[in-house]
Formats: structure tokens, sequence, C-alpha cells
């Protein structure tokens, strides 16, 4: 019975010790599991009953996997962007088509707009007369230009309203152009319209049409000057002093001619002024042409209705040349 007692207290003791030893130890030996299994994840080796484990190839097969993906991705991004970069492209190719459309479609609108405007103008031009050789009856003047010895109509330089505006659209130092002042009805030279003194050109004063028109001027002033190489003629008009002032004044080589048609009459000489209706001076010429008429022009104290001094040349030819009341010339050399 001693004997069994002691047995168990000896079996007794050795299960209290071993309990002591498990339960201290259990801790240690949970931490050492713990820390293998961080160390294991760490490396790639997994600790389990069947031993050591590796898993890389996984993460590898994993990571590869991944990357394929992202890949992937990238290209069919890219292919996207390459398709709304084609698109586009094709888009804006399209906006240019619909442009250069829009453009010739506008350029062909202007060229129908322009020929339609071409055609109301030339519809416009056949309706107007050519003011040339038919000068407009809405202006007095006409002013044309042709070259020297021609009897050509010539080119237009304008039409105007008075005397004193056309002759001052003539041209000087153009002796190589004719330039021909048409009158395209009577008109009355105010006393106030001043007159040109023209020089170096060559100049026509007639009536339109054939007509024979009445250019008359009021008060004291000449109707024009004839000077510095000026070659003035008339044909088919009526020069009228109104019995108030002088014709014209010759000077320095300058050359009138009476052409067929011209009438001369109603001139006087002025008081206070240089000569009578017609004075010539410094180797200036008159030339009187058959078809002239010089009537009822009056001088009272200037010795005549011509008068002309040093080297003044009066010139008369042909027939009939009609001197209605007595007519005096004085030349003095």
């Amino acid at each position: 019975m001693k004997i069994f007692k002691k047995t168990i207290s000896k079996s007794l003791a050795i299960l209290i010790t071993f309990s002591i030893i498990l339960t201290y130890l259990s801790p240690i030996v949970y931490a050492l599991d713990e820390r293998n299994d961080k160390a294991g994840v760490e490396t790639g080796v997994v600790e389990s009953k069947e031993g050591k484990v590796k898993e890389p190839e996984k993460e590898e097969k994993s990571s590869e996997e991944g990357n394929f993906t992202k890949d992937n991705k990238k290209k069919e991004e890219a292919k996207e962007d390459s398709k709304r970069d084609e698109s586009s492209k094709e888009d804006a190719k399209k906006d240019n088509a619909k442009k250069e459309d829009k453009k010739d479609s506008n350029k062909e609108e202007n060229s129908e707009d322009k020929k339609e405007d071409s055609d109301e103008l030339d519809l416009v031009e056949e309706k107007v007369p050519n003011p040339v050789g038919n000068p407009e009856e809405s202006k007095t003047f006409t002013v044309t230009k042709r070259p020297l010895g021609s009897t050509e109509d010539g080119e237009l330089v304008g039409k105007y309203d008075t005397l004193f505006d056309a002759m001052g659209n003539v041209k000087q130092n153009d002796l190589g152009n004719e330039y021909v002042v048409t009158l395209n009805s009577d008109y009355v030279i105010p006393a106030g319209e001043n007159v040109w003194d023209r020089n170096y050109a060559n100049i026509l004063l007639r009536s339109a049409n054939n007509k024979k028109y009445t250019l008359k001027r009021l008060g004291t002033r000449l109707i024009f000057y004839v000077s510095k190489d000026c070659k003035f003629r008339t044909e088919n008009i009526i020069l009228d002093g109104n019995n108030d002032g002088e014709l014209t004044f010759l000077s320095e080589n300058g050359v009138l001619t009476f052409g067929r048609g011209t009438i001369v009459q109603n001139f006087i000489d002025v008081p206070l002024a240089d000569g009578p209706a017609i004075f010539m001076y410094s180797g200036s010429t008159l030339n009187i042409e058959e078809g002239t008429v010089i009537q009822n022009n009056n001088s009272n104290s200037q010795g005549g209705i011509i008068q002309g001094r040093h080297g003044a040349t009066i010139n008369i030819s042909g027939e009939p040349f009609q001197i209605i009341n007595p007519i005096q010339a004085t030349v003095v050399s």
C-alpha cells in the first residue's frame, strides 16, 4: 500500500513537472512558428506539414500574367487611339473637302453674279450712246483729244458746263495732239466768268453735229487768248460780243484761223484796253478762210476791227469772204 502511494506520488510529480514545462515552452514554440511563417512569406518559402514549399513561380507567373494583361490593355488603348486619330483625320479631310466644295460653290456663284452684272452693264451700255462724235446735250461743252492731223473722233477728255472749265482741260505743252472743244448748244458767257490763256497747244472750237451755235460774251473780257505757239481754229460757230467787249488777243507766234462757217459779230474796242476786237502782236498770225463772215463790229478809237503790231500777219484766202458793214484793218510795223 505504501509502495502504491509512492508510485502515485512520483507519477503525479512527473505529471505536474511536465505540465509546468509544457506551459512554459508553449509560448516559445508558438512564437517560433509565427516567426517562421513571416520568414516564409518574405522569402517565398511556406512551412507546412509536408515541409517547405516554394511559391515564387506562382507569383512570377501571376506577375507575368499581369504584365501581359497590362501590355494587351496598352496595345488595345494604342489601337483605340490610332482609330480615333484615323477617325479625326478622316473627319478633318471631310471638313476640308466640304470647305473646298463651299469655296468652289462660292466662286461659281460669284462668277455667275459677275457675269450677270457684266450682262446688265452691257445692256446699260448698249442703251447709252457714245458721247464722242455725238455729245450729250446735258453738258454745254465736250472736249476730246486726237493726234494732230487726224479727223477721227478721238479720245474723250470730259464734258463741262462752262467755257472756262472746257478750256482749262486743254493740256498745254502738247503739240502732238489736237484738242477739240465742241459747243453742244448756245451759250452765254457771264461777265464774271474768267478766260484761259493756252500755250503750246492745238485747239479746234466748233459746234456739234454740223450745226452753228452761238457763243456770246457778256462784259468787257475776251472770249479767248492765243499766244506762245498756240494754234487756235474755229469752225461752224457764231462768236458774238454783245456790243460789250473784244474777241481775242494774239501774241508770241500764236496763230488764229477763222475756218468755214465762222461768224464774228457785235464786238467793239473796249475803252482803256489794248486794240479793237482782234488785237495782234509780236509775230502772231490771223488766217481768214472762205466761208467766214465778219459783221456788225465797231471801233471808235483803235482804228479798226483788226489791229496788228510788231510783225503781225493777216492772211485772207478763198471765196466767198463776206464783209458786212465796213471793216478796217490796221497793221503797224
